[in-house]
C-alpha cells in the first residue's frame, strides 16, 4: 500500500543525503529508528557541515544569498536616483535627520522616510552606502519568509520559498532601491507570523503585536489598509478557537491597529485641517475625471459615486487595473519612454535622461521569472488547499485583496512587491514536491509516495501540512489537532513497503 506523506520537511532514511537527510532533522529529532549506513552520514560529521545543516547555518545561508544579491543590484544602480519616489524619500528623510520634520508638504506615508533616516545616520550624505545598507535590511526577509514557510508546510517549503524570495529579480531591484515596498513586504511577513501564532497558541499578546504591525503597513503604503479587515475577518470565522476567544484576538488587532495609527492621524488633522487617516496619495491615484470630486470629498465617496453613475465602466476598469497588477511585465514605466525621462529630469536635475536598465533584458527576465514562480505557485496551491487550513485561506486572500484595493486607483507591477513573499510561499511549496519527484526518479533515489513518516515525537506538525487520515495519535493540543485534522501518524510495516 502507498501514501502520499507531505510535508516533504523531512528526506527518506536510505536516500541521497540531502537537506534533511542522514540521521537527524534541523531540530536534532531523529527522523527513524532505522540504523544507517556508515557512508550516509559521513559528511555530515564534519563541524562545518553540520551546522550548515542546522537552522542557524540554514538561515545565514539563505540572508547571505539574497543580500549579495542585492548589493550587486545596488553597485549596479549606483550612488544617483532613478525615480521620482526615491528623490522623496531621501529628502524628507535628510530634512528628519536635520531636525525639520516631515514638513508641512509632505502628503505621502511617514514610516519609510522613518527608516530610511535611521540608516542615514549610519551614512549620512552618502546615496551609495545607503542603497547598500538599504539592500543588507531588504535581505533579512529571508529570515521571516522562511520562519513562516516552515510553519505553515514545513522545512523544505521553506526553503525553497526563502531561496525565491533572495533571487526573485523584481526583489532584488526593489531591495536597491530606495522604494517603500520592501520593508513593507518584511513587516506584512512578520503581521502573519504574529497572527498565526497567537491563533495557533491562543496568545492575545501575538495579536495586539499583529495589529501594531499591519498599522506600520498602512503606513509604509495606504492601499494596505484592506488588509486588516481580512485579518480580523479571518481571526473571527476561520479559526478554530471557541467564539469569545476569536472576538477577543480580533478585538485586541484591532485595538492595537487604531493605536499604532493614531498619531499620523492626528498629525495631518493639524496639517491639513480635515481627516486624513494615512496619506492623500488616494486622491493623486484616483482618475482624472474624478479627482477634484475625491480632494472634495473623500475617495470612498468617489468610489461610490463612481461604481453608482456607471457600474460596467467601474467594473471594467477595475478588472483591467487588477490585471496590470499581476502583468508579466512592466508596460506603463513613465521612465521606459525619452520623453517622459526629460520631462521628470525637467522637474529634478537629479534624475537620470538616460534609461536605468536595457527594457528588452528586464523584460524577458521578468516574465520568465515570474510566469515559472505562478506555475509553482498555482501547483502549491493545489495541495495546501486540499486541507483547507484557515492559515492557507488567510495566505491566499491577503495578496488577492491588497491587488484589489489598487485596482480601484491604479495597479502597476511594483506594487505587487508587498505581497509578493506570500506568493512565494506557495511556490516553495510547489518546488519542493517538484524537488521530491525528481530525486525519486534518480537511480538510486526514492519517491515521496512510498517515504514512511518520522517517528512520533513531541513537535507539532506545520500548520498547513497534508498527510493521510491513518492511525492517529494526539499529543499537546488535542482541540488544535482535531481542528486541523493533522496529527502525527504511526504506520504499520505494511503501509510503506514497496
Amino acid at each position: 500500500m502507498k501514501h502520499f506523506v507531505f510535508p516533504v520537511a523531512v528526506s527518506p532514511p536510505h536516500g541521497p543525503v540531502g537537506l534533511d537527510s542522514c540521521a537527524y532533522d534541523l531540530q536534532g529529532l531523529p527522523l527513524t529508528n532505522q540504523p544507517l549506513p556508515e557512508q550516509a552520514c559521513a559528511p555530515a560529521r564534519s563541524a562545518a557541515l553540520a551546522w550548515l545543516r542546522s537552522e542557524p547555518g540554514l538561515l545565514l545561508l539563505l540572508f547571505t544569498f539574497a543580500a549579495v544579491a542585492r548589493l550587486v543590484a545596488a553597485m549596479q544602480l549606483g550612488g544617483g536616483f532613478h525615480f521620482v519616489d526615491e528623490t522623496d524619500y531621501f529628502d524628507t528623510a535628510r530634512r528628519i535627520l536635520a531636525g525639520g520634520g516631515f514638513g508641512a508638504t509632505y502628503s505621502r506615508e511617514p514610516v519609510f522616510p522613518l527608516f530610511l533616516s535611521a540608516l542615514s545616520a549610519i551614512a549620512p550624505g552618502n546615496v551609495l552606502a545607503l542603497r547598500m545598507l538599504h539592500a543588507v535590511a531588504a535581505a533579512l526577509g529571508t529570515v521571516l519568509i522562511f520562519r513562516l514557510g516552515r510553519l505553515l508546510f514545513g522545512t523544505t517549503a521553506a526553503a525553497f520559498a526563502a531561496l525565491v524570495y533572495a533571487f526573485d529579480p523584481l526583489l532584488v531591484v526593489t531591495g536597491a532601491l530606495f522604494y517603500a515596498e520592501s520593508l513593507a513586504a518584511m513587516t506584512l511577513l512578520a503581521a502573519l507570523l504574529a497572527a498565526l501564532t497567537a491563533w495557533r497558541n491562543d496568545r492575545i499578546g501575538w495579536s495586539l503585536l499583529a495589529g501594531l504591525l499591519l498599522g506600520v503597513v498602512a503606513q509604509l503604503r495606504a492601499v494596505a489598509l484592506v488588509i486588516p479587515p481580512l485579518f480580523i475577518a479571518w481571526a473571527v470565522l476561520a479559526t478554530p478557537l471557541p467564539v469569545r476567544r476569536r472576538l477577543l484576538h480580533a478585538s485586541a488587532l484591532a485595538l492595537a491597529l487604531l493605536l499604532a495609527l493614531l498619531p499620523w492621524t492626528y498629525r495631518n488633522y493639524r496639517v491639513h485641517g480635515r481627516l486624513v487617516t494615512i496619506s492623500r496619495s488616494a486622491q493623486q491615484n484616483t482618475p482624472k475625471a474624478w479627482r477634484s470630486y475625491a480632494w472634495n470629498n473623500g475617495v470612498g465617496s468617489s468610489l461610490l459615486r463612481r461604481a453608482y453613475d456607471d457600474p460596467s465602466g467601474f467594473a471594467d476598469r477595475t478588472l483591467r487595473q487588477f490585471g496590470y497588477f499581476w502583468e508579466l511585465r512592466p508596460t506603463r514605466l513613465e521612465t521606459d519612454t525619452q520623453s517622459g525621462r526629460d520631462a521628470l529630469h525637467a522637474k529634478d536635475r537629479r534624475l537620470p535622461r538616460a534609461p536605468s536598465f536595457n527594457t528588452a533584458v528586464r523584460d524577458n527576465i521578468s516574465a520568465i521569472s515570474f510566469g515559472a514562480e505562478l506555475l509553482l505557485a498555482f501547483a502549491g496551491l493545489a495541495v495546501a488547499w486540499r486541507r483547507r487550513s484557515p492559515a492557507v485561506l488567510l495566505l491566499v486572500a491577503v495578496p488577492i485583496g491588497y491587488a484589489l484595493g489598487y485596482s480601484l486607483f491604479f495597479a502597476k507591477m511594483r506594487y505587487r512587491v508587498m505581497v509578493l513573499p506570500e506568493l512565494f510561499l506557495l511556490t516553495g511549496l510547489g518546488a519542493a514536491l517538484v524537488w521530491e519527484f525528481w530525486r525519486g526518479m534518480l537511480p538510486g533515489g526514492y519517491s515521496a509516495r512510498t517515504t514512511p513518516p518520522p517517528a512520533p515525537s513531541d513537535r507539532r506538525p506545520p500548520i498547513g501540512a497534508v498527510t493521510p487520515p491513518l492511525e492517529r495519535v494526539e499529543y499537546g493540543h488535542g482541540a488544535w489537532n482535531r481542528a486541523h485534522g493533522v496529527t502525527h501518524e504511526v504506520v504499520r510495516k505494511e503501509d510503506h513497503t514497496q
